[in-house]
Parts: C-alpha cells; structure tokens; sequence
C-alpha cells in the first residue's frame, strides 16, 4: 500500500492542477514481490489548447474550441483532416469515371456504363486472385 501512495504523492500536483484527472496504478509482482508499477492517468473529457496551452473541456471532437482562446483544440489533427478530405475531393473529381453537373445526358450515360464495366472488371480480378490464394491451401 505504500508503494500506492508513494506513486500518488507523485502526481499529486498533476491532479491538483486537474481535478478531472482519474489516476490508476496497477502493481504486478515481479520475483514474488510488487516491484513494477504500470501508471494510467485518464483525462475525463479534457484536452491542453495547442495555441494557449490552457486546458479545456473536449468531447472528443476535432472541431472542439478552446474555452479560453476560442481557437479548435484539434491542432495538427484538424490540419491533417482537412487536408486529407481535400484530397479525397480531388481524386474523387479526377476519376475518369466522374459524372459533374456540366456533363450532357449522353456524357453521364456513357460514364456510368463504364463505371459498370470497370465495377464488374475489378470484381472478376478480386475472385481470380482469391481463388490463387485458395487453391493452393
């Protein structure tokens, strides 16, 4: 029990400083004795502001704002998102097969048909190479 307060004392100014802070120690034996301690510290819907460094209430959202700056919580998260959907965008409209509003009845129809026929293209190579796979097993 001592080896508990003794990790307690510890991170007593961490949990002072936060008191959503849940603190769990976990002791294992190692030789027949407790001499390894596993610490688990769990924010309770909290998050430190990248801009401001302040802590602030989060619900595991990217786009949470800061309480004190107003600024979003997600940092390089959000970056990384927002860069990421931008990429999927541009490969999305730069597919062959991409029907826009501008395209003519005819356009759309021969875009869709091909879209079918690469569908249906991709599933026959899928099943030959599951089969490769399989056979042999």
């Amino acid at each position: 029990m001592s080896n508990f307060l003794n990790l307690a004392c510890k991170y007593t100014d961490l949990l002072s400083a936060r008191p959503n802070l849940l603190l769990l120690v976990v002791s294992y034996p190692i030789g027949g004795r407790f001499g390894r301690n596993l610490v688990y510290l769990f924010g309770m819907g909290e998050k430190k502001c990248p801009h401001c460094g302040a802590w602030s209430k989060w619900n595991q959202h990217i786009q949470d704002t800061c309480e004190h700056c107003g600024e979003k919580l997600g940092g390089a998260d959000l970056a990384y998102h927002e860069k990421r959907l931008a990429q999927e965008k541009a490969n999305r409209e730069n597919w062959i097969f991409y029907i826009k509003e501008t395209d003519g009845e005819f356009v759309q129809l021969v875009k869709k048909v091909g879209n079918f026929f690469y569908t249906l293209y991709i599933a026959i190579i899928t099943f030959l190479a599951w089969l490769i796979a399989v056979l042999p097993g």
